[in-house]
């Protein structure tokens, strides 16, 4: 028997051969070294622009949780004027979701208000596709005001009963303008299968999730008897699994699709549904080529899409690679890493969508990220069970002989030949899979462009506080994972970063006493220059500065404005006023009226705060109505009673982990935001990211005379928050248990 599937499988590979002899993953002619790969495109933007690229943004991993943060961080950027200084988009996984989201509308002129064209204003830009309205459950929390410059006056209140956000009655919203950001909320369930949204129902609809989930476990039943043959027989990887499938279309259906305009068509929208939006301008017309393009006339930033691939996948090597192996690039010059090479097209022609997909690819037999026995457990599973979403693409630098010969070996002994090595030419496929399973931040292609100014935004699962990703960065320069030379990171407003980051450490920070808005610090070459301060140097000719921004809220110690808003005596009130099955609409609003801001985003945000060291951030009394509103229907519990040993939860318990007490809110589990989000979760994470971006105005904006700010002024502001930041550091504290926030259990925003 296992003979005759042998000889089956040599005859269907000799098959596949033939018809791809052609066809290799990197023609000899495109190839290109490392230096000009990363260097490719620099010349021009500065001929477009007038000065050489200086600010990056990587948007990290983390599935739905992190497409929603990204989504505000780019939102809170263009606001405060700084994304059309953004010269790199550097994304991975999640973040790739909001990305292709926002590069998909700026570049699409069909999109674009009448007679706009590139490049748009920022202004453009935060009118069309991030104005929105907050939904009509946070009414308590509102003061209805009216926006005068737009196309009709509307009230920033959702309408009350039509949850599409569209009502040919309300004026204002005959229009539809906020269709961008509410189809955003209403598809934000990517696991599902392809079906109008209503909102009200988005987490709540327990028996349609169950019929879908029931159906999607039937079909993989199917392919994994269908797949046993080509994938676990033999070493074919075809991509046949029916929840890759539902993964990729739920990503496209939310982020890549063209929400339909209800003014326009009034068909698409009903009391209670929208349609699915158009993306076929995506699939088809979004292509690298019209982004290097668009870059190259200044018009938007360097895309660099993020994935994984040369990772060892035999059954007896589990520990995971130096990231500078196995981080695999694409960008508008082409695709490639280290261990592969370089080129200046696109690996087997992948379109950007193509490569958001295989970066998000978190499900995949190629990881080696969790602990040996339950790495080599679950891929074999992931395997087995046609549950492999990432996507192999034949491996040129091997030659073809050696590929046919590796396509007949059966099970196991397909491990012993083409599936492990640190040389291009030891696998046969290159296997592309989420980003996050080499370096989570998309931190390391900035760096290897040496971008003066790194904004990181590092919104993957972390709710112990332990830094994972910014961890496995560090050690990975440090051992030297950048152009082959050590290099340091250094955040002097946490403390004892190094032991936290000590294998086998048990510390962490804690999310809930988040002192800083935006952490600052520096990759330097130096590994003395522990505190950033200096720039330049024999012993420092690299040097980027850093600025983090992470999901977490302060308390009431904190440094900035959200812990303050969130006193434990404003708490209390709240907690009284607020909680769920005794709402007291009227004093509830009062309390959070006086301190929250509800305004579209065609509104700008002025500069209320002066520039005194102990208060830089020029937005930070500008918290969202909906975040504040969110808080404190989701996320406040009283403090543990010490005499019964127990939590009282006065607010709402299903928001509330129960291992820490503590909300579950801003650090809620990747795979559960995934598989079952909301269209108040998107608006929650949207607006803290919005929240904390804004604050980077202070940094990379514009003055009140409108010029730009200079870079002696970013300097001298730098070093002042750097030594701000030191002198009042966050400290690690234990983590009491696995999965829970770093210090004491039920200790949250009091």
């Amino acid at each position: 028997m296992i003979i005759y599937e042998i000889h089956r499988g040599f005859v269907s590979v000799l098959t596949l051969l033939i018809l791809n002899m052609g066809c290799t993953a990197i023609s000899p002619a495109d190839k290109i070294d490392s230096k000009s790969y990363f260097e490719a495109g620099a010349e021009l933007r500065i001929q477009s622009k007038g000065k050489a690229p200086e600010i990056g943004l990587a948007l990290a991993g983390g599935g739905t949780k992190a497409g929603s943060f990204a989504v505000g961080v780019l939102h809170g950027l263009t606001e405060a004027g700084v994304m059309e200084r953004v010269d790199a988009i550097s994304t991975v996984s999640g973040g790739g979701y909001a990305a292709l989201w926002y590069f998909a509308r700026i570049v699409n002129g069909a999109e674009h208000a009448e007679g706009s064209s590139l490049p748009l204003r920022q202004a453009e830009i935060a009118q069309t596709y991030f104005v929105d309205c907050l939904p009509y459950k946070y009414n308590r929390f509102s003061v209805i005001r009216y926006v005068t410059d737009a196309p009709a006056p509307y009230s920033d209140l959702c309408p009350q009963m039509n949850y599409t956000n569209f009502c040919p009655s309300c004026p204002g919203f005959s229009y539809d303008e906020v269709r961008y950001q509410n189809y955003l909320r209403g598809y934000q369930d990517v696991m599902a299968w392809i079906k109008p949204f209503d909102y009200r129902v988005t987490a709540d609809d327990y028996k349609s999730n169950v019929l879908e989930m029931g159906g999607l476990i039937l079909l993989t039943a199917g392919a994994t008897a269908i797949q046993f043959v080509p994938n676990v027989v033999f070493d074919w990887e075809l991509p046949l699994s029916p929840s890759r499938m539902m993964y990729r279309a739920g990503i496209m259906r939310a982020f890549g699709a063209t929400p339909p305009n209800c003014f326009r068509d009034h068909n698409a929208c009903t009391a209670s549904e929208r349609k699915q939006g158009d993306d076929g301008w995506v699939r088809s017309n979004l292509t690298f080529d019209l982004l290097r393009q668009e870059y190259e006339k200044g018009n938007i930033p360097l895309w660099i899409i993020n994935t994984t691939a040369g990772e060892d996948r035999v059954l007896w090597r589990w520990k995971q690679k130096d990231y500078r192996l196995t981080n695999f690039q694409f960008s508008p010059y082409g695709s490639g890493s280290y261990l592969f090479g370089y080129s200046k097209r696109s690996l087997d022609g992948l379109l950007p969508w193509e490569a958001v997909m295989s970066s998000a690819a978190f499900l995949d037999s190629q990881q080696r990220v969790y602990s040996p026995g339950w790495s080599t457990l679950a891929n074999a599973g992931l395997r087995i069970f046609a549950l492999d979403w990432g996507l192999s693409v034949r491996n040129d630098r091997m030659h073809l002989s050696e590929y046919a010969f590796h396509k007949i070996l059966p099970w196991p002994l397909y491990f012993l030949h083409g599936r492990q090595g640190n040389s291009a030419n030891s696998h046969a496929n290159i296997r592309l899979s989420d980003g996050g399973q080499s370096e989570n931040l998309g931190a390391f292609a900035l760096i290897q462009r040496n971008l003066p100014n790194m904004i990181l935004s590092d919104h993957s699962a972390d709710r112990s506080g332990s830094m994972g990703d910014v961890c496995r960065l560090k050690t990975g320069l440090q051992s030297g994972s950048a152009n082959g030379k050590e290099l340091y990171l250094f955040i002097p407003g946490l403390l004892d970063l190094e032991r936290v980051c000590s294998a086998g450490s048990f510390l962490g920070y804690d999310i809930f006493n988040w002192q800083h808005p935006i952490l600052l610090g520096c990759i330097t070459s130096d590994s003395k220059n522990k505190d950033c301060s200096q720039v330049g140097g024999v012993n420092n000719d690299h040097f980027q500065r850093v600025f983090l921004i992470k999901p977490a809220l302060s308390n009431s110690n904190g440094h900035h404005e959200i812990g303050k808003t969130l006193a434990k005596r404003s708490l209390e009130q709240i907690m009284d006023k607020c909680k769920d099955g005794k709402i007291d609409d009227k004093r509830c609003g009062q309390i959070l009226r006086k301190v929250c801001h509800q305004g579209s985003a065609m509104l700008p945000y002025v500069n209320s705060k002066s520039s005194q060291v102990q208060n830089p951030w020029s937005y930070e009394t500008r918290i969202s109505c909906e975040l504040l509103g969110f808080t404190a229907i989701n996320a406040l519990a009283e403090l543990p009673n010490n005499n019964a040993g127990s939590v009282k939860y006065v607010i709402n318990s299903e928001g509330t982990n129960k291992d820490d007490a503590c909300p579950y809110f801003p650090q809620s589990s990747t795979i559960d935001i995934t598989t079952n989000s909301s269209f108040s979760l998107f608006g929650a994470y949207r607006e803290l990211g919005r929240y904390y971006a804004r604050q980077l105005g202070w940094f990379f904006g514009r003055e009140n005379t409108q010029q730009w700010i200079d870079d002696s002024t970013l300097e001298s502001r730098y070093l002042s928050v750097l030594a701000y930041q030191a002198k009042y550091p966050i400290s690690p504290t234990t983590i009491p248990m696995s999965d829970a926030k770093a210090g004491k259990i039920g200790e949250c925003l009091l």
